[in-house]
């Protein structure tokens, strides 16, 4: 069993605040090269940009898989439908490369 790989490409260095508000904003693509479902490590890249993270949304990964933010871990789960239409998904399994997705990330700075 391999280590969960990832890496982040961010599109700023630092979140942007909105306005006059504790919330900034961050964006830019994360690529989950190697998913492992029992050892899933913090995202630093996008969790250390924020005092606390309210909420992340990706775009399909380009394997076709569906990401979700992991709010009490501050990391990423992969689901698939396993390649079945109309399926419901799953967590993906162990030791896949799960694709490159586009995020934004909103917290509280």
């Amino acid at each position: 069993m391999a280590a969960y790989a990832y890496s982040v490409d961010v599109d700023q260095d630092r979140a942007n605040r909105l306005h006059d508000s504790n919330f900034a904003i961050l964006s830019g693509s994360v690529n989950l090269t190697n998913y492992n479902a029992t050892t899933k490590p913090e995202i630093t890249e996008i969790a250390g940009k924020f005092r606390r993270v309210t909420r992340v949304v990706f775009s399909i990964s380009d394997g076709g898989y569906a990401f979700e933010w992991d709010d009490d871990n501050n990391t990423i789960v992969a689901y698939s439908s396993g390649g079945t239409s109309g399926a419901a998904l799953a967590e993906e399994a162990t030791d896949t490369d799960v694709g490159k997705a586009n995020f934004i990330a909103i917290g509280q700075v």
